[in-house]
């Protein structure tokens, strides 16, 4: 048997879905849960500069000479012993708690839809790379496997790579447990995964094409449970500047309103990713204009193409591309528009103006850092927190893939 079912002590989806769920019962098609996100005490707040760091960095593309001269001058511990930014305070930013092993062990992760590993700092992990980080311990826990010859590699877009062993262990989220999970500890850590804002380590709810684990690429805890859940998929309601939720198996009807409408999700590379057809800016009619996107709960900010961007910016007075490293600027006291987007389904979403401040530039300069930036360099837009936090959305696996969206309330 490759799962367990343990009554779960967090929330369910509705008391109508209630299903029976223990160690004894069919588990199949009878799981589902709600993790509720939990503020992070490790993390001090973000910033533009950071976030797009963090992104380049995840998707293995070179920073911009203006991004590398930023980091040099804001954070020069940059993959250092501290990489967490200290005394920015700007967005907050809330993780969700998971559990490792037998006895559980506790940590707090950053729930990822953008990758496809489950990475967690161990007692190989050189000390001053773990500073501040929950610590897994395989030979603490009785139901811990090595798996000899199994080993993992990650390179970041700042040169810099982390890699190390595989584990299989029982890895529990909202009580649901999957006994054979690869777990990947760390061995060597580069700053593009100490820099994950506090978090204990990412479990990521991507594909198994993407994964790191070599010469086996290992499916997702997603994966390995979306047959066991209710419903093969999971729901985000991410929120602005407060936490949000995960749904595991089971769509409430109070976290949206109005129909879902769903789209088609190409999965081939490890991610969601999905069509947008068109956007508008404020008022303005919409643009017709199709461009691929990843869903990324592991992003921060919403990149769009080029022209969309520069469409966005010059309804901003002040506004500018800043070259020398945060991207798209604009005075901190303006008013953004609204953003929509639509998919093919023919669904329009709105990203809230008031969404758009991130942060300060750092340089007293009086500027703050836009939500919305060129998704030029990397080929592709990601649909990051910035516009997820505006829509209550359906990750749907099983045989057909496909993400759906809806209006909440803000």
């Amino acid at each position: 048997m490759y799962y367990t079912i343990k009554r779960s002590t967090a929330a369910l989806c509705t008391a109508a879905m209630v299903a029976k769920v223990s160690a004894e019962a069919n588990a199949a098609r009878s799981v589902q849960f709600t993790i509720n996100q939990v503020a992070n005490p490790k993390y001090t707040g973000s910033s533009g500069v950071w976030s797009m760091a963090k992104t380049y960095s995840k998707y293995n593309k070179a920073f911009p000479s203006g991004l590398k001269n930023a980091i040099s001058e804001h954070f020069p511990k940059w993959g250092s012993v501290s990489a967490t930014p200290a005394g920015v305070n700007f967005d907050e930013y809330y993780l969700e708690p998971i559990e490792i092993g037998t006895p559980p062990q506790k940590f707090t992760m950053d729930f990822d839809s953008g990758s496809a590993d489950l990475l967690v700092y161990s007692p190989e992990t050189p000390a001053n790379e773990s500073v501040g980080h929950d610590i897994y311990y395989p030979n603490a826990s009785t139901t811990a496997t090595y798996v000899d010859g199994w080993v993992w590699n990650i390179v970041y877009g700042d040169e810099n790579s982390s890699g190390g062993d595989v584990w299989l262990d029982k890895v529990c989220i909202g009580g649901a447990c999957f006994n054979n999970q690869s777990v990947e500890t760390a061995t060597a850590v580069s700053h593009g995964f100490t820099t994950q804002s506090g978090s204990d380590g990412l479990l990521r709810l991507g594909f198994s094409v993407a994964n790191a684990i070599f010469p086996v690429h290992q499916p997702t805890w997603f994966e390995n449970m979306q047959y066991l859940l209710l419903e093969p998929l999971f729901t985000v309601d991410l929120k602005h500047k407060k936490p949000g939720s995960y749904n595991f198996g089971c769509i409430d009807p109070l976290q949206y309103h109005g129909e879902i409408s769903y789209t088609s999700a190409y999965t081939g590379d490890g991610k969601w990713t999905f069509n947008i057809v068109g956007y508008g800016i404020g008022d303005n009619a919409t643009v017709s204009e199709t461009w691929k996107s990843y869903a990324d709960t592991g992003t921060s900010l919403l990149y769009i193409p080029n022209d969309a961007c520069n469409t966005y910016y010059s309804a901003v007075e002040g506004s500018y591309n800043n070259a020398s490293g945060p991207g798209y600027v604009f005075p901190c006291g303006s008013k953004l528009p609204d953003f929509k987007f639509i998919i093919d389904s023919g669904y329009t979403g709105t990203v809230p103006g008031t969404y758009m401040n991130y942060s300060t530039t750092g340089y007293n300069d009086g500027n703050c850092v836009g939500g919305i930036q060129d998704s030029i360099r990397f080929g592709i837009g990601i649909a990051g927190d910035m516009l997820l936090k505006s829509q209550f959305v359906v990750f749907q696996g099983g045989n057909s893939t496909q993400l759906g969206l809806a209006a909440k309330p803000l």
